[in-house]
């Protein structure tokens, strides 16, 4: 039990939709706690909903958990609640020892100072004296490779550079509740591999909660997965058996909606590919040729394509996008696709499917692993995985 990092038991939160009202409850709930009268915080009144109902876990020194679900599902109020930044209105969340969290991209920073004078205010946050941060300073700094921005407002920083700053300085707090909620999905390529490997060192002395949409990544951090769906557990155990759990939902989804193989699709949108199941392969150096049929219910005028090939470490090894912009109609649109040559070393490769609106401003489709290479080196032969 000293192992012991995080208990949370039979949590729930509800938030209201109408901000008024929302106001007037919290009201009712104050003088009802004043008085000493029982709360009615496992009732749902009107224009509230459940964000989160009855999850259960416990997490121990060493081990990491991967929280799965469609955006909307739970993970970030879940991590929220643990993080302390609203109490749960029913049930009860234990922590020992410190929490560091990166919740929100920039996340307790101050746009107008510098981002040296943020490394000590979000390390202060985080329970760090300042001599440990003057002893840590300068790996903070190297880790985030802002180089000769350091002096200048937090303001003028892009996503990937906060995402890069904070992760720098979470990870050096040396936590023992580690919360990361998509962080690589902003930051560049090396960089993920870089916070990947920070991730897998942190994980000896720490327990670790990650959220991702990536399934590679949450393969390649976590060892248990808690699914949740529509804000309450499906499954909680080993993550091989929790990413195949979620995958055939997935997959059930998308057979109910005649759609194929989507992460993500944009209201109206369904995407699937015309040559499932009838690829026998292709060979070393070959071009990887199909067509993918978009099915709509609107117009968009200048869609955008793009593929990308990860590796089993969830590096992005090869990247085609078309130079050519789709006028998206309602009803059926087949795109073809003729990447260029693919010189892929013995292994296993994922595909990632990326529709956006123009200047990659708005996006449409993310299927994730739309495609499942297996090269033996002079042969790739491709699988679909849904």
């Amino acid at each position: 039990m000293s192992d012991l990092i995080l208990k949370v038991d039979n949590v729930s939160k509800k938030f209201c939709q109408n901000l008024k009202r929302s106001m007037v409850y919290a009201g009712e709930d104050l003088l009802r706690n004043f008085f000493g009268f029982s709360s009615k915080a496992s009732l749902l009144r009107k224009s509230e909903f459940w964000a989160l109902r009855g999850v259960s876990f416990e997490l121990r020194r060493g081990e990491s958990l991967g929280l799965l679900g469609v955006n909307g599902c739970g993970k970030s109020t879940l991590l929220r609640l643990i993080a302390g930044l609203f109490p749960p209105d029913t049930g009860a969340i234990q922590v020992t020892g410190k929490v560091a969290s990166m919740i929100a991209v920039g996340s307790g920073f101050h746009p107008h100072m510098t981002g040296r004078e943020n490394i000590y205010l979000n390390a202060s946050i985080l329970g760090m004296s300042q001599d440990f941060v003057d002893k840590e300073f300068q790996n903070i700094v190297d880790f985030a490779e802002i180089g000769d921005f350091l002096d200048a407002p937090v303001a003028t920083y892009s996503s990937g550079m906060r995402v890069r700053l904070g992760f720098a300085i979470a990870s050096a707090s040396e936590p023992d509740l580690l919360l990361l909620d998509e962080i690589l999905s902003v930051g560049d390529r090396a960089f993920r591999v870089k916070c990947l490997n920070r991730i897998a060192k942190l994980q000896k002395n720490c327990a670790v909660i990650f959220v991702s949409h990536s399934i590679e990544q949450l393969r390649r951090v976590c060892n248990f997965g808690l699914y949740i769906k529509d804000s309450e557990v499906i499954g909680y155990g080993k993550i091989t058996d929790m990413v195949d759990l979620y995958s055939s939902g997935i997959s059930k989804q998308i057979e109910s909606n005649s759609a194929g193989g989507s992460d993500y699709v944009g209201e109206g949108l369904q995407v699937f590919c015309k040559d499932k199941g009838k690829f026998k392969g292709i060979g070393f150096q070959e071009c990887l040729s199909t067509e993918i049929v978009i099915k709509s219910v609107r117009s968009v005028s200048r869609a955008m394509l793009r593929l990308v090939v990860y590796n089993q470490d969830f590096l992005g090894i090869a990247e085609y996008r078309d130079k050519n912009f789709h006028s998206i109609v309602g009803g059926d649109n087949v795109i073809k696709v003729r990447t260029l040559p693919l010189s892929l070393r013995k292994g296993d490769y994922s595909v990632t499917l990326v529709v956006t609106g123009e200047y990659d401003t708005d996006c449409l489709i993310v299927c994730d692993r739309f495609l499942h290479i297996r090269s033996s080196g002079d042969l790739a032969n491709l699988d679909f995985i849904i």
